[in-house]
């Protein structure tokens, strides 16, 4: 498969907060990428990172295999876009949906074709007589589809889809994650989906990434992950999924972590003070990513050959 993007190493740090902590993965092209992880590890900031809404400490970051932090940004914007998590927030009230889609353009400088905002509002659901209307008029639904369409004109092939449905009613989630499915299957985007939600990330992602205080705890495909979490973070947020049958879920284990999150500096690994496996040499040395099978890395020293 082609690597959209390469990642290696990549730190952000805001102050002594190791938001991203030497970061690699590969994303790629066509797949959608789950992060997951509580909140406060590092997950939105990697996404905001990779579309240099953040600027890095230092790392490298690939963009098919260009660097990115050289690239002209003004080209390079108009292949990746974000949708935001609040679709009220990120939509200019004062603005008619019209302009809120034409401002891509007008920001790059490009002529604006006249039918595409019809066929934006279309692609996502949406009746083009709405486009004279402003956000308010809206519900929480609509509004996230308009906030797709604005990040769908100028036609890019990399979304960052930042807790997207989180705002909105369950009724309402699911519509969006199917035509966020559409989407990518008619446009062949490529998707970094962050979510807290790890069954829905379960249902959209073709692999994922569990992220903890910075650092890639667990990469695996989401049938490899799901059926057979190897980190025991990983273990413990899927745990906490319930199971739809009662007596099932009554008797099921759940793992309970103990202390919080901590942005504590650790020379060890970051889960270690969390951790019911906890060795010593957990507490001093930081773990590499292991590749178990061609599927499945985790960073933890539980899987680490002896010496």
């Amino acid at each position: 498969m082609l690597a959209l993007y390469k990642i290696k190493k990549l730190k952000k740090h805001f102050g002594p907060v190791k938001a991203l902590d030497e970061v690699s993965l590969e994303i790629f092209q066509g797949e959608t990428l789950g992060i997951v992880g509580e909140s406060g590890s590092g997950k939105s900031t990697l996404g905001k990172t990779l579309l240099r809404l953040h600027e890095p400490n230092s790392g490298e970051i690939l963009y098919r295999d260009q660097n990115l932090l050289n690239l002209d940004l003004s080209e390079w914007r108009k292949k990746a876009q974000i949708i935001f998590q609040d679709p009220y927030s990120s939509l200019n009230p004062r603005m008619s949906v019209k302009e809120i889609i034409e401002e891509p353009f007008k920001i790059h400088k490009e002529t604006i074709p006249s039918s595409k905002i019809k066929e934006l509002l279309e692609l996502v659901g949406l009746c083009p007589t709405f486009m004279h209307r402003y956000p308010h008029e809206f519900s929480g639904g609509q509004r996230q589809r308009i906030g797709i369409a604005r990040a769908l004109a100028l036609n890019p092939e990399f979304i960052v889809c930042d807790e997207p449905i989180s705002a909105l009613d369950v009724s309402i989630q699911a519509q969006i994650i199917n035509l966020l499915k559409k989407l990518q299957k008619e446009l062949g985007l490529t998707y970094l989906f962050i979510s807290h939600d790890l069954s829905l990330v379960k249902y959209l992602s073709n692999r994922v990434a569990v992220m903890y205080l910075g650092n890639i705890l667990e990469l695996a495909s989401s049938e490899d992950l799901y059926k057979n979490p190897k980190h025991p973070y990983t273990q413990a947020l899927l745990s906490a999924i319930p199971i739809p049958d009662p007596k099932k879920e009554r008797a099921r284990k759940k793992i309970l972590l103990k202390g919080d999150i901590s942005h504590i500096p650790s020379q060890g690994c970051v889960f270690a003070n969390r951790c019911p496996f906890a060795m010593e040499k957990c507490h001093k040395t930081k773990p590499e990513l292991l590749q178990l099978t061609p599927t499945q890395t985790v960073a933890c020293h539980l899987y680490a050959t002896p010496s």
